[in-house]
């Protein structure tokens, strides 16, 4: 039975799948604010005028958008002004599922390395399949367990 983290998780990957399309929508190199301006014809002073700002100050947001230096909240201002809606989203590279599984056998592999280490000095090394048996069983009992280990580092 799945635990609702489990559930929340496979919610969420299959709602970044849907996202994936929307790969192609980078912004613009001018930005969005720029381009969408532009687009609707305001000059600088209009949209100042709709977000009660100088015709300065959306000049310094257009250019904040570029270097990534500008507040969530100005950007959804702007957006309102133009008759837009400011979506805000973190899309992982890959599926959060796959992400915990890379993790649980980095994780892995760091344990027996370590474990691996101090039985070598004590001349007790397992052979390889024995090792890889027990790589696959600490993975799955990573898995099971609090995911928050996954992200400890090292000792």
């Amino acid at each position: 039975m799945k635990s609702d983290a489990d559930l929340a998780r496979h919610h969420l990957d299959q709602r970044f799948q849907a996202m994936k399309a929307l790969e192609q929508f980078s912004r613009p190199q001018k930005g969005w604010v720029r381009a969408i301006r532009e687009a609707l014809g305001l000059t600088l002073e209009q949209l100042g005028q709709r977000m009660s700002v100088t015709k300065q100050r959306i000049t310094q947001l257009e250019r904040q958008e570029i270097r990534g230096s500008f507040s969530l909240n100005t950007l959804e201002r702007a957006a309102q002004a133009m008759g837009c809606r400011l979506v805000y989203a973190l899309v992982p590279e890959n599926s959060l599922q796959t992400m915990i599984e890379q993790q649980a056998n980095r994780k892995a592999d760091e344990i027996l390395k370590q474990t691996g280490h101090t039985m070598g000095l004590e001349d007790q090394s397992p052979r390889p399949q024995e090792v890889e048996a027990l790589r696959q069983k600490l993975i799955q009992e990573l898995l099971d367990g609090k995911l928050a280990r996954l992200w400890d580092e090292p000792s």
